[in-house]
């Protein structure tokens, strides 16, 4: 089984001196990364003062805003954060408009699989049963990917993304 390193490792790597390293690093992001005093509190392991870019994301690009646990993740954190902005607006524009819009954007890889497009995959879920038994949407958070942790921190830090998530889609 080989190992595989990204690129940029690589290039780090095969630097001949510490210099090179750095300028080498410095060009790996398009806005350079600064790192803020680490908190003198009890609370130091969260990540409270950043300088509003995470490895050349701006907050505003940002999906997930708190998980670096620098918010509250209760309803009027996640409120003041802009979550549930709208919804009730976007649930009444119905099923077929929010399809049309989630096709249109093509987010990427929240669909299961590599590569398939979500709103394909939720255009397969069917609009009701004739005899009107209930459909359900069922949510799968499982990480068996070895080495990943990234739905955990999402249900722990922006779980009110996940249910505005299933409450548009479903």
């Amino acid at each position: 089984m080989a190992l595989r390193f990204p690129l940029s490792a690589l290039r780090i790597a095969r630097a001949t001196s510490q210099q090179t390293a750095l300028r080498t690093l410095s060009t790996l992001s398009p806005t350079p990364v600064t790192r803020a005093e680490p908190p003198k509190s009890e609370d130091a392991w969260r990540v409270s003062n950043y300088s509003g870019s995470h490895g050349g994301l701006s907050d505003k690009d940002r999906i997930f805003t708190n998980l670096y646990r620098d918010g509250d993740w209760r309803l009027k954190g996640a409120m003041k954060r802009g979550d549930w902005h709208m919804t009730k607006d976007l649930v009444q524009m119905g099923r077929s408009w929010i399809l049309s819009e989630i096709k249109a954007v093509r987010p990427a890889r929240r669909a299961g699989a590599p590569g398939f497009p979500s709103g394909l995959k939720y255009s397969f879920m069917p609009d009701g049963s004739p005899d009107g038994r209930p459909n359900y949407l069922v949510v799968n958070a499982d990480e068996s990917e070895p080495g990943t942790c990234k739905d955990r921190e999402i249900l722990r830090s922006d779980p009110h993304k996940l249910v505005e998530g299933c409450l548009l889609v479903g």
